[in-house]
């Protein structure tokens, strides 16, 4: 995942098809691709860690079972499980570090 270094990324995106709108005469830009070069940056960039895919997976699943339990009017189910996953987990993630 690539962090910009904006803090206004959706202006910026704005004001990158702007430049271009305005033309290469006015602006300097015949592409979106060539402002998007000059006028943004990469703050910083976040690689994926497997090992911590996969408790991230299961937290997401944790997180889903909860949402449908709480957010839908169609779920029908036990929550039971979800603390002593969650306190498993946590032991587990504690244990490796």
């Amino acid at each position: 995942m690539k962090v910009s270094r904006s803090e206004q990324t959706p202006a910026l995106g704005a004001a990158i098809f702007g430049a271009v709108a305005a033309g290469k005469d006015f602006l300097g830009y015949a592409t979106v691709e060539e402002a998007q070069r000059t006028m943004t940056a990469v703050r910083v960039t976040y690689d994926p860690d497997p090992e911590r895919h996969a408790v991230y997976a299961r937290l997401y699943a944790l997180y889903r079972q909860l949402h449908d339990a709480f957010g839908t009017k169609e779920w029908s189910g036990g929550l039971q499980n979800v603390m002593k996953d969650l306190l498993t987990l946590k032991d587990e993630v504690r244990r490796s570090a």
